[in-house]
């Protein structure tokens, strides 16, 4: 299984970080943890790389419908600049497990404001 601990651990970090800087990597190169917006968006990434990714959250929630909430969806998108920022700075660092283009990095983006919303 592609989203094993040892594989999601070469790309997002599990070390505490008090700095809220989501542009500071670890000393490996790779975002501190998945609760900080960096590794968040990167773990978003990997579970896009998955084949039905949206079947996999709905499992990990424990079979849950997910839907969205559009004024927070779209509160999301007016700030998205910020978060495609750290997707950009994520890919300008080589963290994502695939090369993402400037297309790829707004769909992980993206991705990642849904499952905010």
């Amino acid at each position: 299984n592609m989203l094993k601990p040892e594989y999601v651990h070469q790309y997002v970090d599990q070390v505490p970080n008090t700095n809220e800087n989501s542009f500071v990597l670890s000393e490996k190169k790779i975002p501190h943890n998945a609760a900080c917006t960096s590794g968040a968006i990167l773990l978003m990434s990997l579970m896009m790389d998955l084949e039905g990714y949206a079947e996999f959250l709905s499992r990990a929630s424990g079979g849950h419908a997910f839907k969205q909430d559009k004024a927070t969806y779209e509160k999301l998108v007016q700030d998205s600049y910020k978060y495609e920022a750290v997707a950009h700075f994520l890919a300008s660092n080589d963290c994502y497990a695939t090369k993402q283009s400037v297309a790829g990095v707004r769909d992980v983006t993206d991705a990642y404001m849904q499952a905010l919303s």
